[in-house]
């Protein structure tokens, strides 16, 4: 099975999402001043060419780097990963009560002593 493979047609609402987040970096190009937007209004940040150029610069390569990577997905897929997720569904299906343990207990308590883990590790 391959992993990935191109589409038999290409998917234009994914390019429409990459073409909206390419606004961003063409005005930032544009006037010089790049914005970043984050999760929230309080990571809100903005580089100037003049003031700050390598903020300005690491702030337009990764919103075109986010860009092009939403873009590729338009014109590839993956059938691996598709093929992955039909076969969760179908465990999930058949086994109800060892698939709620799985996702919905294991799950979280592996994600959260992962967590701890790297915390102790990286001592934060």
């Amino acid at each position: 099975m391959k992993i990935v493979k191109l589409r038999d047609k290409v998917n234009k609402t994914i390019l429409s999402v990459a073409l909206f987040f390419l606004i961003s970096p063409i005005i930032g190009l544009i006037t010089g001043t790049a914005h970043q937007l984050g999760t929230t209004g309080s990571d809100y940040q903005q580089a100037s060419l003049i003031d700050d150029p390598e903020q300005y610069w690491q702030i337009i390569i990764m919103q075109l780097t986010i860009t092009l990577a939403i873009g590729i997905q338009g014109f590839i897929t993956f059938p691996a990963l598709i093929a992955a997720r039909q076969k969760i569904l179908k465990f999930r299906d058949n086994n109800k009560i060892v698939a709620n343990i799985i996702f919905y207990l294991l799950t979280p308590i592996f994600f959260i002593a992962l967590l701890i883990f790297l915390i102790y590790l990286f001592e934060v």
